[in-house]
């Protein structure tokens, strides 16, 4: 996902030992907030990002936040196929297990 960042803040991430981390907003800047799809097709290279948002008070009156998600799953019968990653590439914690990279029930 991509998200449009502005001054207010609310986003956190989840580290590795499962605690929620504040995302310091930096107001003009985008993040983005890698999926599962991703997660799936690089064999775990790239990870999902555990995050959510919580509902912070504005510091000005100017009408509140305005969010306008949008999520995009395949059908659930169309078969995604992993992509071949140079051996190149530097793992920065060990190679997952074959098999263990999966997604969760977001379509649900």
């Amino acid at each position: 996902s991509l998200l449009l960042q502005d001054d207010v803040g609310g986003l956190q991430v989840q580290n590795g030992q499962g605690e929620w981390i504040d995302a310091p907003p930096i107001d003009g800047t985008i993040i983005v907030n890698l999926g599962e799809m991703l997660q799936l097709v690089t064999s775990g290279y790239f990870l999902a990002t555990p995050h959510r948002v919580l509902n912070v008070e504005r510091r000005h009156d100017d009408g509140g936040r305005f969010s306008m998600p949008f999520f995009w799953n395949p059908r659930l019968d169309f078969c995604v196929n992993r992509i071949e990653l140079p051996n190149s590439l530097v793992w920065e914690r060990p190679r997952p297990s074959a098999g263990s990279i999966g997604c969760t029930n977001s379509h649900a």
